[in-house]
């Protein structure tokens, strides 16, 4: 038995009338006929009494016909309310970003591309990102302010973290210091330049200072960050025996390289990660669909 057949009984049923039947269902009355014989055959009962003149309901056909009303307005309530569900999920789809700034590398890890690439994939979401400092985006993530958040952890923090968490990018970091100082300390120089120099982070921008000396404490070295330009100030630092704690893919200039030595603090203790953060008490189908969309990206511990 099938539903095309039960909507065909159905019709003629409510019209008493094969011709007619056919000309709303769109089909040919042969065709029509055809399937209410199957139908019949298969129930081992006629349907209807037909003659030349007319079409009455046989008793087994006003039964069938009474379950068939009742099947048919059962499914279309629950069609009308899958809509209903469907356009109301799609009316509050929303995902809120939250973006630690000391996470300063995003664009070389593509994560604003595959943001964008999400919006436009899914146009019914609504994307909002919020920009936080330090511990602020846990609190944030803790008083569901946002839906998912992206920072800066360090290595031995990952497994301390107050929530879930997927890695996305890595950041690994360097000592710039003077060419003499490394050359008089060699294989020791990282850690008198750690207990002789300032340790600096250079930025053009004031907001990042509170968000660097962050990462620093985390790294337990001091931070004295310049507001000023770049280069200049790392040239002038550098050459006047002040070290500079810089991202090493920041620091990899031709320039820079002529005054002074990168040292590459030890992975397993300086080494940081740009992660997804978010609750397991807080997860949606529209966060699970984005952290899906990172899967692309592969980092190794």
């Amino acid at each position: 038995m099938e539903l095309r057949q039960l909507k065909y009984f159905k019709q003629i049923a409510n019209t008493l009338n094969y011709s007619r039947a056919a000309e709303q269902l769109y089909i040919s009355q042969p065709a029509l006929t055809q399937q209410i014989n199957a139908l019949e055959r298969e129930l081992g009962v006629k349907m209807f009494f037909r003659t030349r003149q007319k079409v009455a309901l046989t008793p087994e056909g006003k039964i069938l016909l009474d379950c068939c009303e009742k099947m048919f307005a059962l499914l279309d309530a629950s069609i009308e309310e899958i809509r209903f569900m469907q356009d109301k999920a799609n009316e509050n789809r929303s995902l809120t970003i939250g973006v630690d700034e000391s996470a300063s590398h995003l664009n070389r890890v593509g994560f604003f591309s595959i943001v964008n690439n999400f919006k436009s994939t899914h146009q019914g979401c609504e994307l909002k990102l919020k920009y936080f400092s330090g511990d602020a985006l846990f609190a944030a993530l803790r008083l569901h302010e946002v839906d998912v958040g992206i920072s800066i952890v360090m290595r031995e923090e990952l497994h301390t973290l107050p929530c879930m968490y997927q890695i996305y990018g890595r950041q690994r970091f360097v000592l710039c210091v003077p060419k003499a100082f490394a050359e008089r300390h060699g294989a020791n120089c990282l850690e008198e330049a750690i207990r002789q120099l300032d340790i600096c982070i250079f930025t053009k921008d004031p907001r990042w200072e509170k968000n660097c000396d962050y990462v620093l404490q985390r790294m337990k070295l001091p931070c004295h960050p310049l507001h000023t330009d770049f280069y200049n100030a790392l040239r002038t630092s550098v050459e006047a025996g002040t070290g500079a704690m810089i991202d090493v893919e920041l620091c990899v200039d031709n320039d820079l390289l002529r005054i002074a030595t990168p040292i590459e603090f030890p992975r397993e203790k300086y080494e940081a990660y740009d992660v997804l953060l978010w609750n397991k008490e807080h997860v949606t189908p529209t966060l699970v669909e984005f952290l899906d969309s990172f899967d692309s990206i592969r980092v190794e511990m």
